[in-house]
């Protein structure tokens, strides 16, 4: 490959936006730069993928293979779609206990994409009252609290109705679900409904008008379209990338008063189990985007910025779902050691006061690698005696075992228990 081209292909990856490429070249003759991105530019769209999906400006969106997408489909099906039970079967080496932690991550699966997708929004409950609600059937008090509940019950109705088609009818009643009690008064007639009135998306620091979506004349156009192209036969469009673009386009036709986004992450959802990705209901996507909303929204940006070019959101989309399944494996080993430490603790009727539960729930959950009495008397507040007899009485249950290291104990979770496991 000669000097150019090569130059060129560099600049695919990582994906970079024709801005970054005359910034990483801004040392070299002018015109040279400007030369190599548009060639950039027509290489990757001579290599796009034409999505039939239009743009307000009647252009087809498009995306180009880039190599971290390649990448990044290529570990899901790979790592999690065809080997995800296998390795469920390799950590919990029970098959009594299978369920129950399967169980057990579905739902907090769906606890975290229902919170975190109110999160992106801007709600301000926790974690912990929001598992509460759910737990206790408890009703909201405000409106952060109804965004969580209504988004729990999204995932419910899309678990329900994934063999059915996508439908304007689904959409409209996920729409209605997800703002039930959210809306302002003078909008509630618009739950389930598309708006029938122009919205302007603003800069949240310092008001400036960002996006303008479609005019509400052509929203059901723009809606129709892609109800057509997710349902029609075509040529294979891999279902991580579909659903992303679902999730895209939605947004970015932005058809309704409120609530766009919650919509647009359910319907990718939506659309990855119907795709006969059910690990997915054991992870959850939005946690993963709400740890990088700045990165979340620049993606959309980029498509925006750079003539309907797909390609940065879809990076940026496959590996937030990658590192949520990533995330999975994580909790599926702490929920194997925490449903065993249970099963022994219930077996052995063993009774552990609410400073031990704690201290055995953060070992098994990985929270707690080592402790010494000193962090366990600053961990519960208690005496150091108390802390001290608490940690000994674990150790002859076998739970704990402890190692002396200069002068100090420190005390961390039993081998026996990772024997035990092994042959359980």
């Amino acid at each position: 490959m000669d000097p150019l081209n090569q130059l060129i292909e560099q600049q695919n990856d990582p994906y970079r936006t024709p801005r970054e490429i005359r910034l990483r070249l801004a040392k070299t003759n002018q015109k040279l730069v400007d030369n190599i991105t548009h060639q950039v530019i027509a290489h990757r769209k001579r290599q796009s993928r034409i999505i039939p999906l239009k743009d307000q400006s009647g252009r087809d969106f498009r995306y180009y293979p880039a190599p971290q997408i390649e990448e990044y489909l290529h570990k899901i099906d790979i790592e999690f779609n065809d080997e995800i039970l296998d390795f469920i079967g390799r950590v919990v080496q029970s098959k009594l206990l299978m369920d129950d932690i399967l169980d057990e991550a579905y739902f907090n699966a769906i606890l975290d994409e229902a919170y975190f997708s109110s999160r992106i929004e801007g709600a301000v409950t926790t974690r912990q009252r929001a598992e509460e609600m759910i737990k206790n059937k408890l009703k909201p008090t405000n409106k952060s609290e109804y965004m969580f509940e209504n988004n729990y019950y999204a995932m419910d109705y899309i678990l329900n109705h994934a063999s059915e088609k996508l439908s304007i009818e689904i959409i409209l009643e996920l729409h209605r679900i997800v703002t039930q009690n959210t809306l302002e008064a003078k909008d509630k007639r618009y739950a389930g409904k598309f708006r029938e009135t122009e919205v302007w998306i603003s800069d949240d620091v310092t008001g400036e008008i960002i996006y303008q979506p479609p005019l509400h004349g052509k929203i059901k156009g723009f809606m129709d379209s892609l109800i057509q192209w997710v349902n029609e036969e075509k040529p294979f469009i891999h279902p991580v990338l579909e659903a992303s673009i679902i999730h895209f386009y939605l947004s970015y036709i932005h058809p309704f008063i409120d609530g766009n986004g919650r919509t647009a992450r359910a319907l990718s959802y939506f659309h990855l189990i119907k795709s006969d990705y059910n690990f997915v209901k054991h992870a959850s996507i939005s946690s993963i985007i709400n740890k990088q909303k700045n990165q979340y929204y620049r993606a959309f940006k980029e498509v925006e910025e750079n003539e309907s070019d797909l390609t940065y959101f879809l990076i940026y989309s496959v590996k937030s779902t990658y590192k949520a399944f990533e995330n999975l494996e994580n909790k599926i080993v702490i929920l194997s050691n925490t449903t065993f430490m249970s099963s022994i603790i219930r077996e052995a009727s063993l009774s552990l006061n609410k400073r031990q539960m704690k201290l055995v729930k953060g070992f098994s959950s990985m929270v707690y690698k080592e402790l010494t009495i000193e962090k366990v008397h600053k961990i519960t507040k208690t005496g150091y005696d108390t802390s001290r007899k608490d940690l000994n009485q674990l150790v002859e249950w076998g739970l704990l075992q402890k190692e002396k290291k200069g002068g100090k104990y420190y005390f961390s979770l039993s081998d026996s228990f990772f024997r035990l496991k092994k042959l359980f």
